[in-house]
């Protein structure tokens, strides 16, 4: 990897770890109560990522964050009710996100997304 390279990518880690923390924390906060900042925080952490991991050319990050981003907008707007299966999608994909950005790549899940899209169908 070339020096440039190298401090792009170290950049990219490094603000993706940040955004991670936030989400995490965000997710806690949810598990415990219904919380419209969390999830404005969670739509703005998803943004972030999307926009970091386009940068990189991350395909399968890009996808999810922008699933997860438009469905906790939702929501944050109440227009799609937090049940207890919709936290859980949202955890998975959280778990999905982090592994994709750990291993700067992953296996593209087609399912996790369709559950994403589905409970985001208003």
């Amino acid at each position: 990897m070339e020096d440039d390279s190298k401090e792009i990518y170290e950049a990219y880690k490094a603000e993706v770890a940040e955004i991670l923390t936030q989400m995490r924390r965000s997710y806690e906060t949810l598990k415990k109560r219904f919380d419209i900042d969390a999830l404005n925080d969670i739509a703005r952490s998803c943004h972030k990522l999307k926009g970091a991991a386009g940068m990189m050319d991350y395909s399968h990050t890009v996808e999810l964050a922008k699933e997860m981003e438009s469905l906790s907008k939702l929501l944050a707007n109440r227009k799609v009710e937090l049940e207890p299966e919709t936290l859980s999608v949202l955890l998975e994909a959280y778990a999905l996100l982090t592994k994709y950005i750990e291993t700067d790549f992953g296996e593209r899940d087609p399912a996790l997304l369709g559950k994403i899209r589905k409970l985001g169908t208003v």
